[in-house]
């Protein structure tokens, strides 16, 4: 029903001075006074009674002709009522007629009412005014006969007319669709199937109908819809390949057509519902809910159905569920919360509930959340027992009362105690985490010890403890079970375990000299990425494992564990005698690994293979074999001399030194070799800045440029002011030929053109400030050459006693 305004205009044949045209004849009779030009040319030439000649040369009587109905949508809408009156006021002529006509610009005046539903209401007018002037018609609009009950039951008595309103509607969906006849014995027959098609559809899309009942002449009328009388078009038929599309209101028999999803879906509802109103009041909500494409708009259907009706049952959820999951702020906010709820009435999937439960958590939907979270909880304990996990983040903390917290935990609780499944349980761990309940260890302590042992025994199950409630008691009971196996198995046994659960006990290493502890250092130490990684750790691990006052006490723990990994080659061994005090046991297996690493590099040694070979030597005295002899007496040699070399002082002491270094017996030149990072570390740590210019000088030509090829490495580390301070030092020395020079410019300068503007300021200046200043005009030309940098003569000359 509405109460809005329609301007109102009826036409008929007037006595002159009696209608709007002066004189007399067929003209408006009346109007209001809103009614404009354009209104009444669309009313003369849509909405006015059609005359049929056949029945006027019959000489048929008046009140066997039928009224007229016609809706028009041109200048704005229009809707008339006509009926025949019979001889004209003037002449006696028969053809006399009267259209009454409602007129407006705006269809939304027809509130929900389709212009069909006004066919014989009672305020349609069947004589003239008393005036020319006649007042818009502000009255309630209501419809006649033709409301939404009527048209339900005359669908409903007869269920085989759906079909062939599916089609009619099918048809009026479209723009681009054939114009309608429809054959009638009355224009009540064509009039229900104009009202029922229209009552489905949008009332924005049904005032644009055009229609009419009846026309007289197929081949001119304009409207979309025509309503035709039977006795004056017998062979007017379906079936018949006409350019129209045609329906038989009496049979239901019509043109073929493609039904629409859409035509079926209203139809079928229209059909089967005890409120036709709330169908009509859905099918304009599915116009706000729609989308874009056939999905959405179906979703749309579905969903507008299901707030609109919220008694009828909802079977499947899924349509909601993605207009929810699609639909935008504005859509939610005006209907997301009444969705949501039909949604949850039907106990839709975890994946439906956790979406709605992150959109109350964002404030996109609204409402009371402890439903909601229920439903999820139970949701998802579902899904565990099925084997699903659910996401891992915790849910947003939301105030649910004691008695909601209770009853979850013992839910979460209830189902841990009689699940068998070892994945199930990993699953409601989780979900006690995610849901932040406080489950309680003591009842669940058997099954939890039940589980440790099922994930022992299957330790390439993927558990995430971090996920779960009780992360901390689980951990234990695995950490005990551990403990407990390893005093009853051979560690090597328990390798496959540690290496899938290590990471969750790496916080928990105990006890030094704990069995288990030593494990999982192995674990960790193999669970290296590369090579590289798996060094370093190890090194770590000997450091920090061997605490001074437990040397002398056998912690020989993470050797053997290493040798359960399979961890130790030669290099690893070597690793070990080099690094573990000179007073810790050496497990005979590691002894025996690097003193063979050692004999099998014998030829090219490096630092850590004779660091190594050193520490032997101080375990078991000096070595046996020949070739190792030489080399170990090589290194003893070497290690003198670094020792001589720090301690220098004086250009005397240098000279000392440098007679010892070449002094019989001569050191072995790859020992020399291995030693040169030591000696660059040593040279820029001498009190005596002049030191590395006496190791260029003893080195020879075969050594000193690998000596300043492991100078330059620092300067690309912490140390890059004291390595530049120091080579702008030994520049001076003739005993630096041109070569080494050559390589310390080279050197310098690559340095800087590596940094930028800042970062070469910040290593130009410091040394600048800590060269002594008769070596700056050096300094400025090497790192600005202008000019070559100055000579100066002899080291030994240089220093002074």
């Amino acid at each position: 029903m509405s109460t809005a305004t329609f301007e109102r205009m009826l036409y008929t044949d007037c006595p002159a001075g009696g209608g709007r045209g002066g004189g007399n004849g067929f003209q408006v009779q009346a109007q209001s006074s809103g009614v404009e030009p354009d209104q009444v040319r669309m009313a003369v030439g849509s909405l006015l009674y059609a005359t049929q000649a056949a029945w006027t040369s019959q000489d048929r009587p008046v009140a066997a002709y039928p009224l007229g109905f016609a809706h028009a949508s041109d200048a704005g809408y229009g809707t008339g009522q006509s009926r025949y009156l019979g001889q004209e006021i003037t002449g006696g002529r028969a053809g006399n007629h009267l259209a009454d006509c409602l007129l407006t610009r705006d269809g939304d005046r027809y509130g929900s009412i389709r212009p069909a539903q006004l066919w014989r209401a009672a305020y349609w007018r069947g004589v003239p005014w008393d005036s020319i002037d006649c007042p818009a018609f502000t009255d309630l609009l209501e419809p006649g006969p033709l409301d939404s009950d009527a048209i339900a039951g005359w669908l409903s008595e007869a269920p085989d007319r759906a079909l062939p309103l599916a089609r009619l509607l099918s048809v009026l969906e479209r723009d681009d669709g054939p114009q309608v006849m429809m054959v009638a014995d009355e224009p009540d027959d064509a009039l229900v199937w104009i009202a029922a098609a229209t009552l489905l559809l949008p009332i924005r899309r049904a005032v644009d109908i055009s229609f009419k009942v009846f026309v007289n002449n197929l081949n001119y009328a304009d409207q979309r819809v025509c309503g035709v009388p039977r006795s004056l078009h017998p062979h007017l038929a379906p079936g018949q390949g006409q350019r129209w599309f045609v329906l038989d209101t009496r049979t239901g028999a019509v043109d073929e057509q493609e039904v629409s999803e859409r035509a079926t879906f209203w139809v079928q509802l229209l059909l089967g519902t005890d409120d036709p109103y709330d169908v009509v009041d859905a099918l304009e909500l599915a116009e706000v809910l729609g989308g874009s494409d056939r999905q959405a708009q179906a979703d749309a259907r579905q969903t507008a159905w299901a707030v609109t009706a919220p008694g009828e049952p909802l079977v499947d959820p899924g349509p909601l569920v993605r207009w929810l999951t699609q639909a935008d702020d504005a859509e939610l906010r005006a209907h997301g919360d009444a969705v949501a709820e039909r949604i949850q009435e039907a106990r839709p999937d975890a994946d439906a509930l956790r979406w709605i439960d992150r959109a109350f958590a964002s404030g996109r939907l609204s409402g009371e959340r402890i439903p909601t979270r229920h439903a999820l909880l139970l949701a998802e304990v579902q899904e565990a027992r099925a084997g699903f996990v659910s996401p891992p983040e915790p849910l947003d903390p939301v105030e649910l009362g004691l008695d909601y917290q209770r009853d979850a935990e013992s839910l979460v609780g209830s189902a841990i105690l009689v699940e068998s499944s070892d994945r199930a349980t990993d699953a409601l761990l989780r979900i006690a985490l995610r849901h932040r309940l406080r489950l309680p260890l003591g009842p669940l302590r058997d099954r939890l010890h039940s589980f440790v042992s099922g994930w022992v025994a299957n330790p390439r199950n993927e558990y995430r403890p971090d996920e779960w409630a009780l992360r901390d008691e689980i951990l234990d009971i695995l950490h005990d079970e551990l403990v407990d196996r390893l005093g009853r198995a051979a560690p090597a046994a328990l390798v496959p375990v540690l290496r899938q659960v290590w990471r969750h006990l790496s916080t928990r290493h105990g006890d030094l000299f704990e069995p288990l502890s030593w494990q999982l250092r192995a674990a960790w130490i193999d669970d290296g990425a590369d090579p590289d990684d798996r060094q370093a750790r190890l090194r770590q691990a000997i450091g920090a494992q061997l605490p001074a006052g437990h040397r002398g006490e056998a912690p020989t723990g993470l050797q053997r564990a290493l040798l359960d990994w399979n961890l130790i080659g030669g290099h690893e061994a070597m690793v070990m005698a080099a690094r573990l005090p000179h007073d810790a046991h050496l497990e005979p297996k590691i002894t025996e690994l690097a003193m063979g690493a050692i004999e099998a590099g014998a030829q090219r040694p490096n630092l850590l293979l004779l660091t190594a070979l050193d520490a032997l030597y101080h375990r078991s005295g000096p070595p046996t074999g020949a070739t190792v002899l030489r080399l170990w007496q090589s290194d003893q040699r070497m290690r003198q001399f670094v020792v001589a070399a720090d301690a220098v002082k004086t250009a005397r002491q240098g000279d000392r030194l440098h007679a010892a270094f070449v002094a019989p017996p001569a050191i072995d030149p790859q020992v020399v070799r291995a030693w040169l990072p030591e000696l660059v570390i040593t040279a820029l740590d001498a009190p005596t800045d002049w030191l590395g210019a006496l190791f260029l000088d003893v080195l020879g030509a075969d050594l000193s440029l690998p000596f300043l090829r492991y100078w330059a490495l620092e300067l690309a580390g912490p140390r890059q002011v004291r390595a530049a301070v120091r080579a702008v030092v030994w520049f001076q020395y003739d005993v630096v030929g041109d070569e080494l020079r050559t390589a310390i410019i080279d050197e310098i300068r690559a340095h800087l053109d590596r940094l930028d503007a800042i970062q070469r300021d910040q290593f130009v200046s410091p040394v600048y400030t800590q060269l002594r200043p008769e070596l700056h005009k050096t300094w400025i030309a090497l790192v600005q050459p202008t000019e070559a940098p100055h000579r100066r003569g002899l080291w030994r000359r240089e220093k002074n006693g």
